[in-house]
């Protein structure tokens, strides 16, 4: 599949702390623009990397053009979970998906690490990640909100929590919440309009590198 323009959006993370997390709740409730579009739920992801972690080096380093694999679900749905490749081309980002057969709920771990036999999983690595050979790395879960207004999707991710998939043990948390916005290029002086409203700056992010770093596999300011 060959993505074009529109298939790419802006994603504009910003990363606040507990404390500001709760002016960013009463900012979005007591603004009338935005509405919730979905329930609440529980966004499970695990992440792909290679045995050198290949994806978080290009990530530090500030790779313009850059992929990732996760396998994602919504709250205990994992057999209906979803191979997904995030593509970043400069600052833009797009995602394909596809639909993984055979998962089941008895053992997800066993699922994960068996997922590289898997017919449809891997005719998606290939086709995206050819010359990579993957591994599960990090589960990262919280719980998401959605908003929606003219075209921007904004979701507020709270509970934030890692687990070193070698070491189920191994669990790390923080407070820290992300606030991010989506929105097609043709929205982007739409967003630029409202930003300044925002009593938060933009700021880098990304769950699995700060994930990898909690966990003790890399450092991340």
């Amino acid at each position: 599949m060959k993505l074009s323009f529109s298939d790419f959006r802006f994603e504009q993370k910003y990363n606040v702390n507990n404390f500001e997390s709760k002016n960013l709740i009463n900012y979005i409730k007591s603004n009338s623009k935005l509405f919730k579009i979905y329930p609440s739920r529980v966004v499970s992801s695990i992440y792909y990397d290679t045995h050198d972690l290949k994806f978080v080096s290009e990530n530090l380093s500030g790779t313009s053009f850059r992929k990732k694999l996760r396998l994602r679900w919504y709250n205990n749905d994992f057999i209906n979970a979803k191979a997904e490749i995030k593509i970043k081309k400069n600052k833009m980002n797009a995602k394909v998906k596809r639909g993984i057969v055979g998962l089941s709920n008895d053992n997800i771990v066993k699922n994960i690490r068996d997922l590289n036999k898997n017919e449809s999983f891997k005719e998606m690595v290939f086709n995206y990640l050819s010359d990579e050979i993957l591994y599960p790395k990090i589960k990262v879960s919280y719980s998401r909100d959605y908003y929606y207004y003219k075209g921007l999707i904004i979701t507020f991710d709270k509970d934030l929590s890692f687990t070193d998939i070698n070491d189920q043990k191994k669990i790390k948390k923080t407070d820290n919440c992300v606030f991010e916005v989506k929105f097609s290029s043709d929205k982007l002086d739409l967003y630029n309009q409202i930003v300044s409203d925002f009593p938060f700056r933009i700021s880098r992010n990304s769950k699995y590198i700060t994930g990898m770093a909690l966990l003790g596999y890399c450092k991340y300011l």
